[in-house]
């Protein structure tokens, strides 16, 4: 076995043991090894410096779908994590990682970030590294008040994490992401709060954005999650052709916004003006349910910068 297949292979068990909590007798049941063999080579994995801290991935990285990637949809980067046997949350993980580094060769003083929400957010939140910037303003790009799932997740408690991260100032959009009706929208956005923070996210560089798919099931859907929708209305959203959505917006398998609809009770900046800006969107997701919201997203010119997953491409490239 090569020096870096054999590495590879001590990194995904010493993930599942050390990360995962699963027994040796788990493992060895998945790999087809012996209880003996996996702790001799969880031993081999601490001696050879793979487990350390953290589980290193010498090959975590697929350059050939990365090279694909930027070819085909010209975009500016790609990062993509190499799935193998990784759960769905150890995937994530790592992706958040990879995020947080691209992101922190973007960042610099004098900037307007503005952030969505969502798990694989917060993964790229929890891997930055705080770091000593100067005017910086970190901008809520999309309403999450009245969350019914984890504030630090869903809500805006995700986008202060990262101002305490950059030493930034941060500007929280005071409202629910979708409302009632297209009436009750126009009316929050007239509020004086609730427009100069969706005219601050105008004015951003970098847009720190997630990846929603409407293909999957509804209770795995963070609209769903955070309680703006009922799984019967993210059904009906899916009949009306939406597949996935970014930043509050959804979106079509051709990666346009949708007109009317769903979109008339967003409560966010307008991903249309923002891709007519300055801003640079880093996009983060993983997983194969978001290959459909993903492709679309590319075909639909939405991402400067994706980072992701082998599981998530690999359908469409």
């Amino acid at each position: 076995m090569k020096s870096d297949s054999r590495k590879h292979l001590l990194a995904e068990i010493a993930s599942m043991y050390y990360l995962e909590r699963r027994s040796q007798n788990e493992i060895a049941l998945e790999f087809g090894y012996s209880r003996s063999a996996i702790s001799r080579l969880l031993t081999e994995a601490e001696l050879s410096g793979v487990v350390e801290h953290k589980i290193n991935f010498p090959s975590i990285r697929n350059v050939e779908l990365e090279e694909k990637l930027i070819q085909r949809y010209k975009l500016r980067n790609a990062i993509v994590v190499n799935r193998g046997k990784l759960s769905y949350t150890q995937t994530l993980h790592f992706v958040g990682e990879q995020g947080a580094e691209v992101f922190t060769k973007l960042i610099g003083n004098d900037q307007v970030i503005s952030i969505s929400t969502g798990t694989s957010i917060y993964e790229v939140v929890n891997a930055l590294k705080p770091c000593q910037l100067s005017n910086v303003k970190i901008v809520q790009i999309l309403g999450s008040t009245g969350v019914k799932s984890d504030p630090s997740i869903d809500g805006p408690e995700l986008a202060g994490s990262l101002a305490k991260k950059v030493h930034g100032g941060y500007y929280a959009l005071n409202a629910p992401m979708l409302m009632d009706s297209k009436t009750s929208r126009e009316t929050i956005l007239s509020e004086k709060s609730i427009a100069s923070t969706i005219d601050l996210a105008y004015k951003s560089d970098i847009i720190l954005a997630g990846i929603g798919c409407i293909t999957e099931e509804p209770h795995d859907s963070s609209v769903v999650r955070m309680g703006y929708l009922e799984p019967y209305e993210f059904v009906e959203i899916r009949d009306q052709g939406a597949v996935g959505y970014t930043c509050g917006w959804f979106f079509n398998e051709k990666g346009k916004i949708i007109e009317g609809q769903i979109n008339d009770r967003v409560v966010a900046a307008d991903f249309r003006r923002i891709r007519e800006g300055k801003a640079i969107v880093l996009a983060i997701a993983a997983g194969e349910k978001k290959s459909p919201a993903i492709k679309a997203a590319l075909d639909g010119n939405l991402v400067d910068i994706l980072i992701t997953d082998s599981s998530a491409v690999e359908s469409f490239l």
